[in-house]
């Protein structure tokens, strides 16, 4: 139980900061598209970590929390692939379209996602023969997670590209 309040903690406190960014970068820097998807990015983040906190302290909603928290987790490779996106110059972006159609691509699939989590349709209550009750995965369970592994690794994959190709400064 002390675990779980220092975790809740930590975790509580790594989200404020996370909002506490995201919010600066939406008030300082409205004009600029790389702010705004790393605000978003970071704000989904701030979601994630607050959602699995309370989550640990609130434990007769705990599914609804991680749910809460895995709807924040299924938006991240979307707002990733934006992220590298926005640092793409004009005339880099207008050339490459594929990289545009496979951020929607991943949003679209991220969305149906949450909508299946967000139904009930990916955890479970599990008790177990000694009485003791755990959140445990549905059958289909694991295909939220097979695809933020796999849209964080093209997102990363993508910032990578497009931060080793760059030779500027991040833009304004």
């Amino acid at each position: 139980m002390v675990f779980q309040t220092w975790f809740s903690i930590a975790a509580g406190l790594v989200a404020a900061i996370a909002g506490g960014m995201a919010c600066i970068l939406f008030i300082r820097r409205r004009t600029g598209s790389s702010h705004r998807s790393l605000a978003v990015l970071l704000g989904t983040t701030a979601v994630s970590y607050l959602a699995n906190a309370a989550g640990l302290l609130d434990e007769p909603h705990a599914l609804w929390w991680r749910a809460t928290a895995m709807v924040a987790e299924l938006v991240q490779p979307t707002a990733l692939l934006y992220v590298g996106l926005a640092f793409l110059n004009p005339v880099e972006r207008s050339s490459d379209t594929s990289a545009l159609w496979r951020a929607r691509i991943v949003g679209c699939v991220g969305l149906l996602l949450a909508g299946f989590v967000a139904t009930g349709q990916v955890f479970q209550w599990k008790v177990f023969e000694d009485g003791r009750a755990a959140i445990a995965l549905i059958t289909w369970g694991r295909i939220p997670y097979v695809f933020i592994v796999i849209g964080m690794a093209l997102g990363l994959a993508q910032l990578e590209l497009v931060l080793r190709a760059s030779h500027e400064p991040v833009p304004p």
